[in-house]
């Protein structure tokens, strides 16, 4: 988000937040946002920005009333500023925060604010999000979605607007954001998104995944092989995960389970660049994962309905570090 803003644009932010975020990974978006956070304080960057990434490590910890105060504070400086896409930006993040806590005073206020906000940036994509915005309060709030906003949606384009705005109107919508969309649904319709998208009734899954432990090889579902004879410290990822029978691992403890080795903090990185990098080999669509998930408290697990285990599991072994 903040590298459409000009001039905050350093090479680290393709690793972007949004993305974090929309996959639920929380421990690696907080890393990511103090690693910003940082970086952004050495350059001496507006109140406003600092205020920004304060409100999305809130929202990265579901701390959304602290995001609100954030978001707040991020607009009236960036408002002071004359930024005015940055005042966009944290006012979204406001109204967002806003209907999650379900605070309809002022919020119509706020929606017409940032309506105005829009039309004067000449911004479709801005327009898009406070279409849906106001499309999400209505139902909220027991009102009636006025059906422009979502011909508004539709018309420009916005994957996360028009996500949203489909599953609310109980549409399907089966785009990279689909499960974020299902969850922002249920936290307007029922004030309550704690249940992990998996757990819900699912009439079938297809086995998408294969474990041979005797070759210690993946076996995707279209026959492809991966050997992971030289990736030693990935497959004990995998068969630490496998382990658990869907119940989430602590980053930390993960962590000197498939490295061996005392655990220290400033590692974690490597346990979030194997991740990452199983994901590239083994996910049908790494950018929505369904195999390797993040659970609640930031941990990670494995949607074992979806993987099968040829041979006998090895018992734990000493891996090594990861190369590179």
């Amino acid at each position: 988000l903040l590298a459409e803003e000009p001039g905050l644009e350093p090479a680290f932010l393709q690793e972007a937040v949004v993305i974090r975020l929309l996959q639920g990974e929380t421990g690696e978006g907080i890393a990511l946002v103090r690693r910003l956070r940082d970086r952004f304080a050495g350059l001496a960057a507006p109140t406003a920005v600092m205020l920004l990434l304060e409100a999305i490590e809130h929202v990265f910890r579901g701390e959304p009333l602290e995001a609100a105060k954030a978001s707040a504070r991020a607009h009236r400086s960036a408002t002071e500023l004359g930024h005015h896409r940055m005042a966009q930006l944290a006012l979204e993040m406001l109204l967002g925060a806003r209907l999650i806590l379900g605070r309809e005073r002022g919020l119509r206020f706020l929606l017409a604010r940032g309506a105005r906000g829009a039309k004067a940036a000449g911004s479709r994509t801005r327009l898009a999000r406070m279409a849906a915005l106001r499309y999400a309060a209505a139902l909220r709030f027991g009102g009636s979605p006025a059906e422009e906003d979502a011909e508004v949606v539709e018309s420009a384009g916005d994957a996360l607007s028009l996500a949203l705005v489909r599953r609310l109107k109980g549409q399907p919508y089966d785009g990279p954001l689909a499960a974020l969309a299902d969850y922002l649904h249920r936290l307007v319709t029922t004030g309550n998104a704690a249940e992990p998208a998996w757990a819900r009734a699912v009439p079938e899954v297809a086995v998408e995944l294969t474990l041979d432990a005797e070759k210690r090889e993946v076996v995707l579902a279209g026959g492809k092989r991966i050997s992971f004879t030289r990736r030693r410290v990935l497959w004990q990822v995998l068969l630490e995960l496998w382990r658990e029978g869907g119940r989430t691992i602590e980053p930390a403890d993960l962590y000197v389970r498939a490295w061996q080795l005392p655990f220290n903090p400033s590692r974690l990185n490597s346990l979030y660049v194997g991740i990452r990098r199983l994901r590239l080999l083994v996910e049908p669509d790494p950018s929505a994962p369904r195999i390797i998930l993040v659970g609640a408290g930031g941990g990670y697990y494995m949607d074992t309905r979806r993987v099968r285990l040829v041979g006998t599991l090895p018992q734990p072994e000493v891996a090594e570090e990861l190369e590179g």
